[in-house]
């Protein structure tokens, strides 16, 4: 198996059993688990995901594929995460809601980002072609 898919079903992971401490505190430390721990994992598996190298041809093939699925993934699961959790009657002891300011600019950067990164790469593609 590739080391890549590992490194995102580790931090995906990580992420939900976070997510879940914190709408439903104590959970870690019911199964032994130290809250610092699954923090440190999951910062440990986002920086080797940054550092880990991709398959550069197969990627320039299916960019827009991968960001889609990226954009999906990586904003889509936390909030069906969030929404599965609230209505489990969960309540955010660090303050992530759907009321919370701050995550919705953060969906919306993400959003904003992704949007002028396909705007850059349509603009190239046409000067590309009218050459």
């Amino acid at each position: 198996m590739k080391l890549r898919p590992v490194l995102i079903i580790a931090a995906f992971s990580a992420l939900s059993l976070w997510l879940i401490n914190d709408f439903f505190p104590g959970t870690l430390d019911a199964l032994g688990i130290a809250p610092w721990a699954i923090l440190a994992a999951l910062a440990f598996f986002v920086i080797a995901l940054l550092v880990t190298p991709s398959h550069v041809d197969r990627q320039r093939k299916r960019r827009k594929h991968a960001k889609l699925i990226f954009m999906a993934m990586g904003l889509g699961y936390p909030i069906l995460l969030m929404a599965l959790l609230s209505l489990l009657g969960g309540e955010s002891s660090s303050g992530y809601s759907f009321a919370s300011p701050p995550m919705w600019i953060t969906f919306a950067v993400f959003l904003w980002f992704s949007y002028s990164d396909d705007k850059k790469a349509y603009k190239k593609k046409m000067q590309e072609s009218q050459e």
